[in-house]
């Protein structure tokens, strides 16, 4: 790392690893679109539960360290994951000084957000995709690229539609994008 000036602090920065094609597309364009340095992101194989243990081999392989990333970070969804297998990621995730991004009930909800307020009220699945399709004016399709561009030019509305459920919660629809945005968006 290069040398901080005195009473300056450093610039974090994040190397994220998801499991979701759409997760990886939309920080990747969220990268570019803002202009955001010091972030990497990975897309591994799905592993649910296993995640935290994968990403800790990819990280070792990549050699990523506390000195060269401050934050690692695990992008997660509800979609199959057992009550059991949620709280044990969770547990290695804060044993391991990872950081947890997780929407419940899948990243579409995070999707939405930039459209709507999103409340503790679950959505199904199926009820996302469709208002995603209503506000975009054709069928939404997970990691479309043109689609993701168009979602982005509403971030801030995101911010602003997420401040109610962006605590993590395994029975309630939430989501806490809004936190690693705003970090990766302002580093300092």
């Amino acid at each position: 790392m290069s040398r901080i000036s005195k009473g300056k602090s450093a610039k974090k920065s994040f190397f994220i690893i998801t499991e979701g094609e759409s997760e990886e597309r939309y920080f990747s364009l969220f990268r570019q679109f803002y202009r955001c340095s010091g972030v990497k992101i990975k897309k591994i194989n799905p592993c649910s539960g296993q995640i935290i243990n994968k990403a800790k081999v990819h990280w070792q392989r990549e050699g990523v360290s506390s000195s060269k990333y401050s934050k690692r970070i695990v992008i997660i969804d509800r979609d199959s994951l057992s009550e059991v297998e949620f709280n044990n990621i969770r547990k290695k995730a804060l044993d391991e000084n990872i950081d947890i991004v997780f929407s419940n009930e899948s990243f579409e909800v995070w999707l939405l957000a930039h459209f709507e307020d999103v409340t503790k009220g679950r959505i199904s699945l199926t009820e996302l995709k469709r208002r995603l399709t209503n506000y975009l004016g054709q069928e939404y399709k997970k990691g479309d690229i043109g689609q993701i561009k168009t979602i982005l030019r509403y971030y801030d509305r995101a911010i602003e539609n997420t401040k109610n459920v962006n605590e993590i919660s395994y029975h309630e629809q939430c989501t806490n994008v809004s936190r690693l945005c705003s970090q990766v968006h302002n580093p300092v």
